[in-house]
């Protein structure tokens, strides 16, 4: 084991009068871009060389655990430029990083999000009720906000890389989503300029879910829609620019996990019934 990264320090010790010797000790594991701490508690008849062998088992225990979080391999969620790529770091950490596979180093750390998109040229990520735009040095970051209490959990950027569509939804147990009906009454999808960050709400979205799809010549979007006071669901889609949404009627519908790329000509959907007579 190479504990060259590793500091453990060991707190004053304590004895009681059954002799018992109580210390905590803390290890910190830091390789200049990771930073992990670690503390133990012993107490018992211990002997010093007792207390070494107990420190070194624990260090062993812990150096394990940091090798497994460091080796996990980070999940490419897309490219912004030729050279960055952006990352997320599975669980425990669930953060996401923009690496530079030139220089084999992480650029830029953006730590904890809900949602994220990427572009030719930006980076887009949500976090609670607040859209970030990073343009990655070309300009200043573009921050949006949404209704307080909402959060994003499902984005789409438009296929010519100039507007993403964001489904507002309040967080559930916030006052405007003590129940289903109520969430979706208070849900909606908005269109963001990605140069500007201006944000122009759907009309007729209210209850707008997920999944989130674009044409692709830019000119519709689709989108699940939940009817309010319902727990209906269908399929509804906007014409950029139109002053409604279309719902569309389809028989028995159930929400695809993505509509993917459309020319918007033709819808495919599953039916989770038999088609009746």
């Amino acid at each position: 084991m190479d504990i060259t990264n590793w500091t453990v320090t060991v707190g004053t010790p304590t004895t009681d009068e059954n002799n018992k010797v109580n210390v905590t000790v803390t290890y910190v594991y830091n390789d200049g871009t990771n930073t992990y701490t670690f503390t133990d508690p012993f107490s018992g008849v211990l002997s010093n060389d007792d207390l070494i062998g107990l420190i070194q088992t624990n260090l062993a225990a812990h150096d394990e655990t940091v090798q497994g979080l460091l080796n996990v391999p980070n999940i490419v969620v897309g490219q912004v430029d030729s050279d960055l790529v952006v990352m997320t770091a599975p669980d425990p950490l669930e953060t996401l990083e923009v690496w530079d596979p030139s220089s084999q180093q992480v650029v830029e750390n953006i730590g904890t999000f809900d949602a994220v998109a990427t572009t030719p040229s930006a980076l887009v990520w949500s976090l609670g009720d607040v859209v970030h735009i990073d343009h990655l040095g070309s300009t200043g970051p573009i921050t949006v906000f949404g209704p307080p209490n909402d959060r994003v959990p499902t984005t789409s950027v438009s296929p010519d890389g100039s507007s993403i569509a964001v489904l507002w939804r309040p967080v559930p147990g916030s006052p405007l989503a003590t129940s289903q009906a109520q969430m979706a009454a208070n849900s909606s999808l908005a269109l963001v300029n990605l140069s500007t960050g201006t944000s122009v709400t759907v009309p007729g979205s209210t209850g707008a879910v997920g999944p989130v799809a674009w044409t692709a010549d830019d000119s519709r979007v689709f989108f699940g829609q939940r009817t309010v006071g319902t727990s209906s669901t269908m399929i509804s889609t906007y014409a950029i620019g139109a002053s409604d949404s279309l719902k569309l009627k389809i028989p028995r519908v159930d929400i695809p996990a993505d509509f993917g790329l459309t020319n918007g000509s033709l819808i495919v959907w599953n039916s989770s019934h038999p088609v009746r007579p």
